[in-house]
């Protein structure tokens, strides 16, 4: 693969420290495979507190954005990642916020910054390091934190502009990333398999109080698409993590469970796929499925103002009653039941029959789900933007 076709990953987060607690690992893999990664930062976490007792003393408490500034240099080092600050400032977390709370935050808090205007340096991050995929989290932030939230809008707000010549000009030649991700790091059926994994090998489980606890109103285990297998990277990933050494206790919950028993009983770090531009299979297991082989063949076709011609649009889902067969390949996917049933713990997903490389979404192809599978559906469009329709005509 040439320079010119490298893939490029992007990973949009809010703080220094939570590149290295969500996708740390799949990180790391990706850079030792040789694809570039460039994490972004939104703000200095300069209003987050000292979460480890060892380092609560007033010296850091004095100095805590620079010594951020320091631990996420450490972190960037031990993942192998680029790193680029957007420079916004911190929220804070007031006890009690949620976006509609009411409660105050800070005037110059991130959160209240414009989206419009919030997003501008983050396109033009994304027209000069040009990359075919983004990650970032959910609309509730993964969870709700008003950086985190802010983070969602800006980076899909950015998504939907980088490649659009009518906004924001000047801020760099128009550039479309092709797939856009929210991770999912603590959902349901994780939580549950580290916890029966732990009992079962004698020990305590730190998710006790979650599982008597029972609430999973707010689980979007169901949502993901994509696992990314990379406990062998884990090792990196909790190096990267001790770096920030104001937001994480190395003898605390984050390494309470043996890093054994995690890669043994949840090997992978898990994405849902929001939208593509170009055509995929669900379930993936790479965040460059369909990807690999468009670029080596170059099988795009060219639109104007579209740089990487027609594209899939996976939209809004439904979920489908039952399992469904894919008009490409015709495999048959798996329930989620079924799915999350291959292994006791953990959802073991098929293998794609192939990846595929088309020049154009094919008739009838929809990327739907029953929790992460494919499912029919009906596309209509034209010209250079294809967008797929659901329910009946």
């Amino acid at each position: 693969m040439t320079n010119q076709s490298k893939l490029r990953l992007m990973c949009v987060h809010a703080h220094p420290d939570d590149e290295s607690s969500k996708g740390a690992g799949m990180m790391a893999r990706y850079v030792r495979e040789g694809i570039e990664v460039l994490v972004v930062t939104c703000t200095g976490g300069e209003r987050g507190d000292v979460l480890n007792p060892k380092m609560d003393r007033p010296e850091v408490q004095e100095n805590l954005p620079r010594i951020r500034n320091e631990e996420m240099a450490r972190a960037r080092e031990i993942l192998g990642v680029e790193q680029h600050w957007l420079g916004f400032i911190d929220s804070g977390l007031p006890d009690g916020w949620l976006p509609d709370s009411g409660t105050e935050l800070p005037e110059d808090a991130f959160y209240l910054v414009p989206t419009e205007e919030a997003a501008a340096p983050l396109v033009e991050v994304m027209r000069s390091f040009k990359p075919h995929v983004v990650t970032t989290y959910d609309e509730e932030g993964g969870y709700p934190h008003p950086d985190h939230v802010k983070t969602h809008e800006v980076s899909v707000a950015a998504f939907a502009a980088a490649g659009d010549p009518e906004k924001y000009q000047g801020l760099g030649e128009p550039w479309q990333p092709l797939k856009l991700y929210y991770n999912h790091s603590f959902g349901k059926a994780r939580i549950e398999a580290l916890h029966y994994a732990m009992l079962e090998a004698g020990l305590e489980s730190p998710y006790r109080e979650w599982m008597d606890a029972g609430d999973w109103t707010r689980d979007k285990s169901e949502r993901v698409t994509t696992r990314i297998e990379c406990a062998e990277y884990f090792d990196i990933r909790d190096e990267a993590l001790k770096a920030h050494a104001t937001q994480v206790d190395p003898d605390g919950f984050w390494f309470a469970v043996p890093r054994e028993i995690q890669q043994k009983a949840w090997p992978t770090e898990d994405y849902e796929l929001v939208e593509s531009h170009i055509e995929t299979l669900l379930p993936e297991d790479d965040l460059f499925s369909g990807l690999r082989l468009a670029l080596q063949e170059h099988c795009f076709t060219t639109a104007p103002g579209n740089p990487w011609g027609r594209f899939l649009h996976l939209g809004p889902f439904r979920p489908r009653p039952s399992p469904s067969r894919h008009p490409m390949v015709g495999f048959r996917a798996p329930s989620v039941r079924k799915q999350l049933s291959g292994s006791r713990h953990h959802g073991v997903f098929p293998r794609k029959v192939r990846e595929p490389c088309c020049k154009r979404a094919p008739a009838g192809y929809r990327a739907g789900r029953t929790g992460a599978n494919p499912s029919l559906g009906r596309i209509r469009g034209g010209g250079r933007r294809t967008e797929v329709t659901h329910g009946q005509s």
